[in-house]
């Protein structure tokens, strides 16, 4: 079941949305499948560790399994509503952005970044303990920190512009984890003829 992070001086969901869940994935497999790919990054990007591809969802079914997950999730717990023009409540619909898998090793760290313009980002731990280097969602000014200390099969869903770091791996372990964003899928058809548009013309 899903539940939102709280922390000692408040819930952090007073603002935004953010879920765990635990699921049943092959973290063996998945294991195998981010080793085999090969660090596509060499730490050129906030995450300076290893990094596989951007599109590991695409050829991977176990790894697509994560981002339908994770899906479910956000269906599950909507940042707002949204409806038709008559009031008729509508589903938001979404899709699997990017998906990538990340290796800590000890040292390592990614850097306070956000995954903007998408709208949902999520994290599963293929391979961690609770000593590894948690996920941190910086203080906003009005929440303090929270930390979400990895768990092997854990699934973390959160509002992709939402600030996130995880700091140096304090372990001898890798921590092993499947990250990706998902983004809605629009359906209408804009025909651009029909789109209005204000013009500023010279002075």
């Amino acid at each position: 079941m899903a539940n939102t992070v709280s922390s000692k001086r408040g819930t952090f969901t007073n603002s935004y949305t953010v879920t765990v869940e635990h699921s049943n994935f092959d973290n063996k497999a998945l294991e195998e499948i981010i080793r085999s790919v090969g660090d596509q990054d060499e730490q050129r990007t906030r995450a300076k560790c290893y990094r596989t591809r951007w599109d590991l969802h695409e050829v991977h079914p176990e790894v697509r399994k994560i981002g339908r997950a994770a899906m479910s999730m956000a269906r599950k717990n909507p940042l707002a509503g949204k409806t038709s023009p008559d009031g008729t409540p509508e589903e938001i619909e979404y899709g699997i952005r990017e998906c990538w898998g990340l290796i800590y090793s000890k040292g390592q760290e990614t850097r306070s970044h956000s995954h903007w313009p998408s709208t949902w980002a999520f994290v599963y731990n293929v391979k961690a303990c609770p000593r590894c280097s948690p996920l941190i969602l910086p203080s906003n000014g009005i929440h303090p920190n929270t930390d979400i200390s990895p768990v092997e099969g854990q699934l973390v869903l959160f509002p992709a512009w939402l600030n996130h770091e995880v700091p140096f791996q304090p372990c001898d372990h890798e921590r092993i984890i499947v990250a990706g964003n998902l983004d809605i899928v629009w359906r209408q058809n804009w025909d651009t003829r029909t789109i209005e548009t204000n013009l500023v013309e010279d002075i």
